[in-house]
């Protein structure tokens, strides 16, 4: 096992340049600048020119529901998936099954370059475990609800699970931290928040936020808001990712702090079940963003960089419907060209690839105090990954961080290292997936879908 990577091509903070980067356990022990050639060559992995960048965070998942993809199809994508169809399965599920569907998640994503998940599931155990079994780091934020939902019953075992893993030094010394996972605001009542903000303040609040028009006509009802109630019941007084936020107006976003909040985007996601956020807005009210896939079961995938150019170019699929003047019964092509000039000089920041990798490196990787991510410096977790340039699916790369952050990454993965170890083998991070243990963890995963669908009658 190496402990050290040194390549003429690193992601640091300040650019890409000749650097080896040393290992101390799971963290970063220093990160020299240079071509290293006075150094000495034990134990240290000379990836030549590929580019060494951080192992991407997933900024939102549910690990578990991969087992759910495919589950409903188009005609799932009509109404509420989550409380239409989800909950309905989830309320089948077992800490076993939560733990088995969990690893298939995190293989998924440690073959795609991801290092770490922002995970929000029930049965915190089961998940954390699951983490540990595949070498994934973790925030894990153990789903909380009593107003409705699969954990509804189970809330204070999740709450006391929550307390207790975070006071686990050495879960937190492999990778593996919590969060508060209070569901969303129409699922949690204003007792169940007033008792979560009572585990220390170290802890950080993940928590969907305005995800449905149900959910925001629920807080109508009562005379507010989804922001708002966060703010009423003292919420933001903590560190909060919050995840969707869709239905969320311009005087809501004034009650945000962009020092301690930041914005969850899932951009796949949210133009298959919804609509993809006001990104735009947030940038520039001086908000981080953070990146995820959410589920496989509303995704289809796990690979948090192919997020990224969907988030890049969304605002130019609207271009048709804001300038469908015609004359004469002929498309008026001038005023389309003119209107998408007008939307790209809008948004065109959005798509520039330091920023673009940013929601996926540094801005969810410095949200957890116990945990920093994203980042190749001294101090932060030794999560890299490294990348074949001259792969065709990014050949030639003249700009490295377009190609990663436009490109197939993933066809060019050459190595993964998490928490300072690599993942399958040097150069192939796939051979993970060749050993007895993963087979049989496959396996059990198959056999354990098949009983829950039987369960669950779908």
């Amino acid at each position: 096992m190496p402990s050290a990577i040194r390549s003429s091509r690193v992601l640091l903070p300040e650019g890409v340049a000749a650097a080896t980067v040393t290992f101390d356990g799971p963290r970063i022990a220093s990160v020299v600048r240079g071509d290293g050639s006075d150094a000495p060559a034990s134990g240290i992995l000379d990836v030549g020119d590929h580019l060494v960048a951080p192992a991407w965070v997933n900024a939102h998942t549910h690990l578990p529901m991969s087992s759910l993809r495919g589950i409903g199809g188009a005609q799932a994508r009509k109404g509420n998936v989550v409380e239409d169809l989800w909950f309905a399965i989830e309320a089948q599920l077992t800490p076993a099954d939560v733990r088995a569907f969990t690893r298939m998640g995190a293989l998924e994503c440690l073959l795609n370059g991801t290092g770490a998940v922002f995970e929000h599931y029930y049965f915190a155990d089961a998940v954390a475990q699951a983490l540990l079994d595949v070498g994934l780091c973790g925030v894990v934020a153990p789903t909380l609800q009593d107003r409705g939902g699969p954990g509804a019953t189970a809330w204070e075992a999740q709450l006391e699970a929550t307390a207790r893993l975070h006071a686990d030094a050495g879960l937190a010394e492999q990778g593996v931290v919590m969060a508060l996972g209070p569901h969303a605001t129409d699922t949690v009542s204003d007792e169940l928040w007033a008792r979560l903000l009572t585990l220390p303040d170290d802890l950080p609040v993940h928590v969907h936020v305005a995800q449905s028009p149900e959910e925001h006509g629920r807080a109508l009802e009562r005379g507010t808001t989804p922001v708002a109630l966060l703010a009423d019941n003292g919420v933001l007084e903590r560190r909060v990712l919050a995840v969707h936020a869709l239905y969320v107006s311009d005087t809501d976003r004034a009650r945000l702090d962009p020092d301690r909040h930041i914005l969850g985007h899932c951009p796949w996601s949210q133009a298959q079940y919804a609509f993809p956020a006001p990104v735009e807005r947030w940038r520039a009210d001086g908000f981080g963003v953070a990146v995820g896939t959410d589920a496989g079961a509303c995704n289809d995938s796990m690979n948090v960089q192919q997020e990224l150019r969907p988030l890049g170019t969304a605002a130019l699929y609207g271009v048709t419907d804001r300038a469908p003047a015609r004359a004469a019964g002929v498309l008026d092509a001038d005023g389309l060209a003119a209107d998408r000039q007008r939307v790209w000089s809008a948004h065109r920041t959005l798509a520039q690839p330091a920023w673009l990798l940013d929601t996926i490196t540094s801005v969810p990787g410095a949200f957890h105090p116990k945990l920093p991510l994203g980042r190749i410096a001294a101090g932060a977790w030794a999560n890299l990954a490294v990348y074949d340039l001259d792969h065709p699916a990014m050949w030639p790369a003249p700009d490295p961080l377009r190609a990663l952050a436009y490109g197939d990454a993933a066809s060019a993965l050459h190595t993964v290292v998490v928490s300072g170890k690599v993942v399958g083998e040097v150069g192939s991070p796939r051979a993970l997936l060749h050993g007895d243990e993963v087979r049989a963890w496959v396996q059990e995963a198959h056999e354990r879908l098949r009983a829950l669908r039987i369960r669950a009658s779908v």
